[in-house]
């Protein structure tokens, strides 16, 4: 993919990035041509996305897609520069190798929907993203709605979240985290500092740390 204003929308396939890429209006991993659910794999190939605009409607949503984002230089990422990524109903995200930062407002880097599912592997940094309400600066998980929706579903295996700042600086979690893997530090929450879990269902074990997280500028959770 060479275009640098542009990522791939519609049709399920592999790409590679050949330089950096800048979007100006919103992008959407969403259906295919023949209207059916989209798989897509984008390599970053150590080049940076950047949503450069302004205004909730120009974030970045995954939506009737299963999308893996990855970096086989380790050296990519996404600045979203103050916006955010929504992962909807029935639709998937899985990275690895990837930085995402710059997150900021309302709304955390990213939000796993109900149904959605968000899976963080190995060498992925969430990293420097704040967020202003009652969610986390990294990552937030939804949990059932009022007509029972599965919840959504964030599995960790390896990376980092670190030096988010939130509501619960790394993660609120009101649908189920399972974290088998990876490290969660050095977050600051208004409420919580690790992870906050209200109504989630919460599952650690294997390599997984949680440390060094703060809230109020106190040690937490």
């Amino acid at each position: 993919h060479t275009a640098k204003n542009s990522l791939p929308t519609g049709d399920s396939w592999n790409w590679y990035l050949t330089e950096d890429v800048t979007l100006t209006t919103r992008w959407y991993a969403t259906f295919n041509s023949s209207g059916g659910d989209n798989v897509m794999d984008i390599c970053l190939n150590g080049h940076t996305i950047t949503f450069e605009t302004t205004g909730l409607e120009t974030n970045p949503q995954i939506n009737r897609s299963f999308l893996t984002l990855c970096d086989c230089t380790g050296k990519g990422g996404i600045d979203l520069k103050g916006h955010n990524i929504y992962i909807a109903s029935k639709c998937s995200l899985d990275v690895s190798d990837i930085y995402i930062t710059g997150g900021s407002g309302d709304t955390s880097a990213v939000t796993v929907g109900y149904y959605g599912i968000f899976t963080m592997g190995d060498g992925t940094v969430i990293r420097d993203n704040t967020c202003t309400s009652e969610k986390a600066g990294g990552v937030t998980v939804e949990g059932r709605d009022s007509i029972n929706r599965n919840n959504g579903v964030f599995i960790m295996t390896g990376g980092q979240i670190r030096d988010n700042k939130g509501y619960a600086g790394g993660v609120l979690n009101n649908g189920t985290f399972n974290m088998t893997g990876g490290s969660i530090f050095n977050n600051v929450g208004t409420a919580y500092g690790g992870i906050a879990t209200g109504s989630g269902i919460l599952n650690i074990g294997g390599t997984a740390k949680v440390y060094y997280n703060y809230k109020d500028g106190a040690p937490g959770t």
